[in-house]
């Protein structure tokens, strides 16, 4: 007599991503990938800040149109047979839309060799995930400023070429905004030691 052997693999979850942020009014999702064997006879449930979220039992969550009281913690539990999953935890953060609150000041005036600084603010709710990338010119002649990636641009030894124009991008979940124009101009021309 022949019987069979069937080797059942041990359920397997994917990973949710760890944070998430939107602006309010968005759609928001996560899926979670199963697999082994009988993958398909997995049950979910989902839960928000570890309490179940009602009729949330597939492998995906769909938040069509997020709202504040929205952010927090979510994870899914995956059962098949005795076999019990939880992912790892995906923070949702609701963020507002991006507004600059301090502007660059818009006129420095800098003796060559002297150190200078631009500075730009933006609303705290809209902070996180912002990026930061300085310019300096506008229009066509606009260049990136290397390692002007902060809240805050400073120039050491302020010398001929670090006159103009600047500007900064301010990019994250809530938005993008740009600065209002901050000219820098050197105020005597430098003086050649012999």
């Amino acid at each position: 007599g022949g019987g069979s052997l069937v080797v059942i693999e041990p359920l397997e979850i994917g990973t949710l991503a760890a944070e998430v942020a939107v602006l309010p009014r968005t759609r928001v999702g996560w899926r979670v990938a199963t697999a082994g064997s009988l993958g398909s006879s997995a049950r979910y449930q989902w839960r928000f800040n570890g309490e179940n979220i009602r009729g949330a039992t597939g492998a995906s969550l769909m938040l069509p149109s997020v709202q504040v009281n929205h952010a927090g913690l979510y994870d899914v539990v995956v059962r098949r047979g005795s076999e019990v999953r939880t992912s790892n935890v995906s923070r949702l953060r609701v963020v507002a839309p991006m507004r600059i609150v301090e502007q660059p000041q818009p006129l420095q005036s800098v003796d060559p060799g002297q150190e200078f600084t631009l500075r730009v603010s933006v609303n705290e709710e809209a902070r996180f995930g912002a990026s930061y990338q300085w310019i300096k010119g506008l229009g066509r002649s606009a260049r990136v400023v290397a390692g002007g990636t902060g809240e805050v641009l400073q120039v050491r030894q302020a010398s001929g070429g670090d006159a103009g124009q600047y500007t900064v991008v301010v990019s994250g979940p809530g938005g993008r905004v740009v600065s209002r124009v901050a000219e820098v101009v050197l105020t005597k021309p430098a003086r050649i030691e012999r």
